[in-house]
């Protein structure tokens, strides 16, 4: 499956999403180590992945595959580690 290359806009994005400014952007806390993150609809990481590069062990789920080969990808080029599962919403245990 080839995804489109609009990796760099939102590797760029993640990235400075989770530098100093992020408690200012988003209210929360810029250390999350020991912290799990459970994301619904996680698509291709815009709101998950900046928690992991601020220290988050994170769990993404989303329905569809080509999503999750995105967030996939992302994580990889981040040097980030994480679960995503293909799953919808309604079957999750």
């Amino acid at each position: 499956m080839k995804l489109k290359s609009d990796n760099k806009v939102i590797l760029n994005y993640i990235k400075a999403a989770s530098k100093k400014g992020f408690k200012k952007q988003t209210g929360l806390p810029n250390d999350w180590r020991g912290k799990t993150v459970v994301e619904f609809g996680c698509g291709a990481g815009m709101k998950i992945l900046p928690l992991a590069l601020n220290g988050a062990n994170i769990i993404g789920i989303d329905g569809s595959e080509i999503q999750l080969a995105r967030i996939k990808k992302n994580a990889k080029a981040l040097g980030i580690k994480g679960n995503f599962i293909c799953s919808k919403l309604e079957e999750v245990n």
